[in-house]
């Protein structure tokens, strides 16, 4: 039996994590070594009373709503068991590792700092990032893949991608205020640099310039929609060129392709070869931390993180002077 008086046993939980990875059961009694007679079995008694983690929809079986919920807890059991298994039996363990989820750009951000902290405090612990989109991070933390993301979304946007993700927690680590740059010599850098410096610019400005940076599906994006129609300019053009992320797109500036939209952390002091302006007035972007229900490793790496953005110098926005 995968069950005793106690609940699950170890090889039903694993059956549990390696087909919510593989959604099929051929795979995942490859992957387990076990015939598919016994996966089946095992699914079958996962998707029953008391349990509820799996359910037929159609042909397929899928993770329920408790299912996708207690996945993430199952997935770090089953690393502190193997862990705990390896030097038991006097094997070479699993490695300890906080797997963190980010953007590009993190060498502009305080996160190395971070990193730095974090293997001082716990040099027996490796760190691992992986680099994907917002969704993906999010998505990542939930399914017990990533222990820690980090997003610039707003706390809602997080909610909604998350669902009822059991132990989730969000914190703002810091905000920063958005500038728009563009190439000196080109059309967008002759329209900026007709603004005044340290002025944020108007909708009107910003409906004339090619803006790279801004994911379409991003918060900023759907808040800059909506300012730009309530000053009567409507909904600024999408770009032609979609670089694909903030460094890119600050790249692409600089070879006088349109403005990129980017946090102030990619431009922190005068260049030569831009110009560069503020972003509409009150928008700011946040950096926040993600991460499910911690052990100490995730505990003592999201602190490490608080501790290393808190002092930044964009948390005032004193780069950015607004208007009196």
């Amino acid at each position: 039996m995968a069950t005793d008086s106690t609940g699950p046993n170890i090889e039903l939980l694993r059956t549990f994590a390696v087909f919510a990875a593989d959604g099929e059961v051929g795979r995942t009694a490859t992957a387990l070594g076990v015939s598919t007679s016994v996966v089946s079995r095992r699914l079958h008694e996962l998707a029953d009373a008391p349990y509820g983690l799996l359910a037929k929809r159609g042909n397929a079986v899928v993770l329920t709503e408790k299912g996708a919920a207690a996945l993430p807890g199952v997935t770090r059991l089953l690393r502190g068991y193997d862990q705990l298994v390896g030097r038991l039996t006097n094997r070479e363990a699993v490695a300890e590792v906080v797997r963190v989820a980010a953007g590009t750009g993190l060498q502009y951000t305080p996160f190395p700092k971070a990193l730095a902290a974090f293997r001082t405090a716990r040099p027996d612990v490796g760190v691992r990032v992986h680099v994907c989109r917002g969704r993906d991070r999010l998505l990542g933390v939930v399914r017990g893949e990533f222990d820690v993301a980090l997003v610039t979304h707003d706390e809602d946007r997080i909610r909604a991608v998350c669902g009822e993700a059991v132990g989730l927690c969000v914190e703002t680590l810091r905000e920063q205020p958005l500038l728009v740059a563009a190439e000196t010599g080109s059309a967008d850098g002759a329209k900026l640099a007709a603004w005044p410096e340290g002025r944020p610019l108007s909708p009107a400005v910003l409906g004339e310039l090619e803006l790279l940076g801004i994911d379409p599906q991003s918060n900023v994006r759907h808040q800059l929609d909506r300012a730009m129609v309530a000053a009567g300019v409507g909904v600024p053009r999408r770009p032609a060129v979609h670089p694909g992320g903030w460094t890119a797109a600050l790249a692409c500036a600089r070879l006088g392709i349109g403005s990129a939209v980017v946090p102030a952390d990619l431009l922190p002091g005068p260049d030569a070869g831009l110009v560069v302006r503020p972003f509409l007035s009150g928008f700011r972007i946040a950096d926040r931390v993600v991460w499910a229900t911690a052990d100490d490793r995730t505990g003592e790496f999201v602190t490490c993180m608080k501790a290393a953005f808190a002092p930044d110098r964009y948390a005032s926005g004193a780069i950015v002077p607004e208007p009196n």
